[in-house]
């Protein structure tokens, strides 16, 4: 009994140091990972907001008429090796109405029009992603930072108003009012970063960001709906606060 006993005693003692042994072997790896990187920062960046495509097309058949607009975000990242984070990102894209090529765009193609004023709001846009972060060194303060991202947009449609002069006879004046919808986003960027310092540094940056939104009216028909590829590229400049 006694060294039956033993035998259990030191069986469970060899199943300890394997455990342990399994467990040095997985996490020393980890703990260089994490010795050469562990580096969280946080960004906030403002931007010129480009609209692409047909969301950025004057054409009445499909277009938006959307402008140049602004952009503001945020983002946070997680470096857990020199070259690989994860992260999360945050933006908000107003896009205006070009009013005059929109008047102009609806007068060609409707006979019967003579004229319209138009008086309209922003799309607004928000972006919610989270993905993948790369970072490779160009030199002792200058870095590379490509990212790829996906998450969800929140899109809305401006109110508009129209007011329109027609030959023979027409309404005095018409609305279409907002709508809202959300979809998956991708966005993929690129930022060249200078570091002053470990702790701060300012970057340029450059994000395309896509979603097929599909959004919904009411007419003396109905509900009907209309879809639209929203595209746009932000180029902006940030400031990154590193947190050790």
């Amino acid at each position: 009994m006694q060294s039956m006993g033993l035998m259990i005693y030191k069986t469970l003692i060899m199943k300890k140091i394997t455990v342990l042994l399994l467990l040095l072997t997985v996490l020393g790896p980890l703990s260089d990972i994490r010795a050469e990187g562990n580096k969280f920062n946080i960004a906030l960046r403002s931007s010129l907001s480009m609209p692409l495509g047909k969301y950025g097309s004057n054409n009445i058949d499909g277009g938006s008429f959307t402008q140049l607009g602004l952009s503001f975000g945020a983002d946070g990242k997680w470096f857990f090796s020199k070259k690989i984070g994860v992260g999360i990102d945050f933006n908000q894209s107003y896009h205006p109405v070009n009013a005059s090529q929109l008047a102009k765009a609806m007068v060609a193609a409707d006979p019967f029009l003579s004229n319209v004023n138009v008086r309209t709001e922003s799309y607004s846009i928000t972006t919610v992603t989270l993905g993948a972060y790369s970072s490779f060194s160009l030199n002792k303060d200058l870095r590379v930072e490509p990212k790829l991202l996906a998450g969800i947009m929140f899109g809305e449609t401006p109110f508009q108003l129209f007011e329109p002069v027609y030959f023979l006879t027409g309404p005095d004046y018409y609305k279409i009012t907002s709508s809202k919808d959300a979809g998956f986003a991708f966005k993929g960027g690129l930022s060249l970063k200078y570091c002053f310092n470990d702790f701060v540094a300012i970057d340029l940056n450059a994000d395309l960001t896509y979603s097929r939104l599909k959004f919904g009216f009411n007419d003396y028909s109905g509900v009907y709906y209309k879809e639209k590829d929203i595209i746009f590229l932000n180029l902006g400049i940030g400031l990154v606060i590193n947190i050790r």
